[in-house]
């Protein structure tokens, strides 16, 4: 399905880049620089997008996780530029005892201010001895998690890959078109 939608958002937005394109004659007659530049930004988005379907396909898969119950055994602000929230839990599945360490997904970028803000925001509700939920993938236990939802930047990328796509290929169309012309006109002398 994301890559249906990939290739639908390539198609709608590039079509009129292409008209675009040619009708301001951006193009620059199909240079074969613009259209090695072309064909490299068209292979970069769609390694964009095929690397986001791929981590959006697995989020997908958390769906079919089981949810038990685990207890928070740490809770701190970790990192001392790149501040943080770092949880460290324990839960029972199957008569063994797992634990794991998480970020909770948080955001690395930012001032320091504002990501020890975050990771303090982050943690306020979540407390050594708490109980939360966590995520366990049935066929392999240490495999858990948290946070069940796509990472705060996937659907940025996601997006990204498509727009680099779609005007890589609205260029290397145009580039195409306007040598074929050019090649016509040239044999019509």
């Amino acid at each position: 399905m994301f890559l249906l939608i990939a290739v639908t958002a390539v198609i709608v937005l590039g079509l009129p880049l292409v008209l675009l394109i040619r009708r301001l004659e951006i193009a620059g007659g199909g240079n074969p620089l613009v259209m090695a530049a072309s064909v490299l930004f068209l292979l970069g988005g769609m390694l964009l997008t095929h690397s986001t379907i791929s981590s959006l396909r697995y989020m997908e898969a958390y769906r079919n996780w089981q949810t038990v119950k685990g207890r928070v055994v740490e809770a701190e602000i970790a990192g001392k530029r790149a501040f943080h929230p770092k949880v460290k839990y324990t839960f029972h599945w199957q008569d063994s005892s797992y634990s794991n360490i998480s970020d909770l997904d948080a955001p690395g970028f930012g001032t320091k201010a504002a990501r020890f803000q975050v990771a303090r925001e982050m943690l306020k509700n979540i407390h050594v001895g708490d109980t939360i939920d966590v995520w366990v993938n049935p066929r392999n236990p240490r495999e858990n998690t948290l946070v069940n939802h796509p990472r705060w930047n996937s659907f940025m990328q996601y997006g990204a890959g498509i727009f680099f796509s779609a005007v890589a290929l609205a260029f290397l169309i145009s580039s195409l078109l306007q040598r074929l012309t050019l090649n016509k006109e040239t044999r019509k002398q």
